[in-house]
């Protein structure tokens, strides 16, 4: 679950995402800053991937699945 301050999706309310984990990737106008990154997650429900700037980030919780 990752939980945002804000929402981060054009039009929607949505600040709570259920899904996993599938990419991290740097952010092309900061590559030097790792606090400045893309989260890319998977919903659990929908299969939608949802790019979630490191920065917008309140809270998460990570589950180890491997």
């Amino acid at each position: 679950m990752i939980r945002t301050e804000r929402p981060v999706i054009v039009g929607a309310n949505q600040r709570t995402f259920h899904g996993t984990i599938v990419a991290a990737d740097e952010d092309p106008a900061h590559p030097d800053d790792d606090r400045q990154g893309i989260v890319v997650l998977r919903d659990q429900d929908s299969g939608d991937e949802h790019r979630l700037p490191i920065a917008a980030i309140r809270r998460a919780n990570l589950v180890y699945e491997g």
